[in-house]
């Protein structure tokens, strides 16, 4: 990643929840019928999120140890989204016109 980022913007988005409970938490509020993990027992639904907590706290840990910004998009994904989106449009020499979503 440390190299791509000398010639492509490299965009990195993680969920920084508190533990794997919160995980479970949130997929459980926001699953609907057509989302893979909707029919997942509970205990199947803890394991995955134990391993997708352990997985983005790595993630985290890499990008601050290589100095790559990363962007949280578990609270307020669209205005993060808009966010990286100011962030990156100068760097696309205006290539791309910005248009709030």
């Amino acid at each position: 990643i440390v190299k791509l980022k000398e010639k492509f913007i490299v965009i990195v988005l993680v969920n920084d929840l508190a533990n794997e409970h919160e995980y479970y938490n949130m997929l459980k509020k926001y699953d609907k019928p057509h989302d893979w993990t909707y029919n997942l027992s509970d205990e199947e639904l803890l394991d995955y999120c134990k391993n997708l907590y352990n997985h983005n706290k790595h993630i985290i840990s890499t990008c601050k140890k290589n100095g790559i910004k990363y962007y949280d998009t578990a609270i307020n994904r669209v205005d993060m989204f808009n966010t990286i989106l100011k962030e990156i449009s100068p760097e696309l020499n205006d290539q791309i016109p910005f248009k709030k979503i």
